[in-house]
């Protein structure tokens, strides 16, 4: 590796956001789309070289920081230290993109844990490209004002710190992993984006209590998720492969991790109870996918 490169891109994001998507659809290959094992697609950090608009970029991918274990977050902390690191190692410029996953306006406790943390740890301040992906067709007209903007901007400023700014936020409504989308606006976007030379690099921890803030919110909304989609499909044998997928995650969470009112508590209970019986029918409850 030497001064070739323009710049590296890091384009990090949780698992299931679709950061590896997108910078496949900036011209790499990184392995991305569906998860057999329940955890993120991506494990470790990889570089490609890219070319974009006439610019030779290292594209860095590496794991999202939060999973469904502690010692798995950990593990990827370190990761996206490592990637963090490659700037100043190689001397590179660095441009950081932040993605994350349309849930109808809210910021997920993960996203902003997230952000903070690579906030944190580099020195200079860095400017973020916030990439709010998957966003459904319904929410697009809400997305399109600037009151949403400035509000999930805010929002993200006052919980992590960092520089996010309302004309650095790119919009990708839900595309399937075949469907090519108009990658021209994330180029355009990325000129905004001042490139730095990283003068230091913190490692990025995580302890047990932010673990723990997170591990609920992403508890809950994948047993939610996960009830609705077998409802939409409406099938048993649906049913029980969701049970499975989210079963391991309910057996190892205590109850104190689904404490909840309405709904929420009913769908982690009968996911749970659900599986328990699909397990000792089938023998094994290792199946799981991401949501």
């Amino acid at each position: 590796m030497d001064a070739k490169y323009s710049f590296a891109l890091f384009i990090t994001g949780n698992p299931g956001t679709g950061k590896s998507f997108i910078a496949n659809n900036l011209g790499a290959n990184f392995k991305s789309g569906f998860s057999l094992d329940g955890t993120g697609v991506t494990k470790d950090v990889l570089c490609e070289d890219v070319w974009i608009d006439g610019q030779l970029v290292l594209m860095v991918d590496a794991p999202g920081l939060f999973e469904a274990t502690l010692d798995t977050t950990r593990r990827n902390a370190e990761e996206i230290t490592k990637a963090l690191q490659i700037g100043p190692t190689y001397n590179i410029p660095l441009r950081i993109g932040v993605v994350v996953a349309d849930h109808n306006g809210r910021i997920q406790h993960g996203d902003l844990l997230l952000i903070k943390k690579i906030h944190e740890a580099l020195s200079p301040v860095f400017e973020i490209l916030l990439i709010i992906n998957q966003v459904k067709k319904r929410n697009l007209k809400y997305y399109a004002t600037p009151q949403c903007i400035e509000t999930v901007v805010e929002t993200i400023k006052a919980n992590t710190g960092a520089d996010v700014r309302t004309d650095r936020v790119l919009v990708i409504r839900d595309y399937d992993n075949d469907e090519k989308p108009d990658i021209q606006p994330l180029i355009n976007m990325l000129e905004r984006i001042n490139a730095k030379r990283a003068q230091n690099v913190n490692d990025i921890t995580v302890t047990e209590e932010e673990y723990k803030a997170s591990f609920k919110e992403f508890t809950i909304f994948t047993l939610s998720s996960a009830v609705g989609a077998a409802a939409t499909v409406g099938a048993v044998a649906t049913v029980g492969a969701v049970a499975l997928a989210v079963g391991e995650t309910a057996g190892m969470a205590t109850s104190a991790a689904f404490v909840a009112s309405g709904p929420a508590a009913l769908i982690a209970g009968v996911s749970y109870i659900l599986y328990k019986i699909l397990k000792e029918l089938s023998g094994s409850g290792e199946q799981a996918f991401i949501l």
